[in-house]
């Protein structure tokens, strides 16, 4: 038998200049169904929904001119599935979320366009990170695998072409790492063991003719290119 205190109630609160600040139903004492929370001007900021005191369906919130900035959904108190985030009404950031750790992509925009792309799985980074041109171009593609870089990594010019071929492993440089003219031709290679330079080298003119060959002590600012990939990916 229902009686009157299984009832849902809303309780409403306001500002001191008399706007309505807050209107929320509850149920047994706690929070069950929709709330809404309002700027001193009367506009509307946030809008969340409530199942036994959890979160539980999208939570919106807005701007003073009533932008929407954020749209999260939760189930059981946990952000699951997609949140978007805005700015002046464009999309900024979707980041996919299960069971409140994040699991999925976390897309970066501007312009309207995909500017990145970054694979998660449980709460870390796994699988391609990719980064793109204005017109949508892969500039940069890297691997990672439980949160850090493994694997090859690949810089494209604007015109798609590969410029540089490194290969990591648990984050640090390990393997050849190769780099390329605008003709494809090779330009410099070398190696690298655990972050270190590990071989000569060796530098390449368009033609394809060895030119310069050092030894694994030189150490040209170039070398720090991939260090600069991976803030990129994180970034």
């Amino acid at each position: 038998m229902t009686t009157a205190a299984d009832e849902p109630i809303v309780a409403e609160s306001y500002h001191d200049n008399g706007k309505l600040q807050e209107r929320a139903t509850l149920k047994h004492g706690v929070l069950d169904g929709e709330v809404l929370d309002f700027s001193p001007t009367g506009q509307l900021l946030v809008k969340s929904h409530f199942d036994n005191g959890l979160l539980d369906g999208d939570v919106s919130i807005y701007d003073e001119l009533g932008q929407l900035l954020q749209k999260s959904p939760y189930r059981q108190g946990n952000l699951h599935g997609r949140t978007l985030i805005y700015a002046r009404g464009a999309l900024l950031i979707a980041i996919d979320y299960v069971g409140g750790v994040q699991e999925g992509d976390l897309l970066n925009y501007a312009h309207e366009r995909v500017a990145s792309k970054v694979a998660f799985r449980a709460g870390m980074q796994h699988g391609e990170a990719l980064h793109y041109s204005p017109d949508g171009r892969v500039m940069r593609r890297a691997l990672y695998r439980d949160g850090a870089l493994n694997g090859e990594t690949v810089e494209h010019d604007p015109t798609g072409e590969v410029r540089e071929r490194a290969l990591y492993r648990n984050d640090q440089l390990d393997g050849e790492l190769r780099r390329f003219h605008k003709n494809g031709k090779l330009k410099e290679t070398m190696s690298f063991k655990q972050g270190k330079l590990a071989s000569d080298i060796k530098q390449y003119d368009e033609s394809g003719r060895l030119q310069v060959a050092v030894g694994p002590e030189a150490k040209p600012a170039e070398v720090t290119l991939g260090n600069r990939l991976e803030k990129l990916v994180r970034g």
